[in-house]
């Protein structure tokens, strides 16, 4: 069952890079979190949503890149994923 965790993460991730509205986000604080022997990259943002409502968010920063993008569920903006935050690739274009 330790396989279904990480599936219904990039499931998640997938539904909000491929059905989510895009915002532009501005990112407020980065730093890194030392965890045992491992570290990893907060980051702090916001963005409006469509509707002018102002959300801020934190993200596990996968690849150490600020980001410019975020995708948010119109009905519930809280759930939101940055390309950075998923080993997902989002493709400009389709061949």
């Amino acid at each position: 069952m330790v396989i279904l965790v990480p599936f219904l993460r990039h499931k998640r991730d997938l539904l909000l890079l491929r059905d989510g509205e895009l915002a532009l986000a501005r990112v407020v604080s980065q730093r890194a979190i030392q965890q045992g022997k491992a570290s990893y990259s907060s980051t702090d943002y916001e963005f409006k949503t469509s509707s002018g409502l102002q959300i801020c968010s934190s993200v596990r920063n996968l690849n150490n890149r600020v980001f410019e993008d975020v995708f948010y569920d119109p009905l519930n903006a809280d759930k939101n994923i940055t390309p950075c935050a998923t080993n997902l690739t989002v493709v400009n274009e389709l061949s």
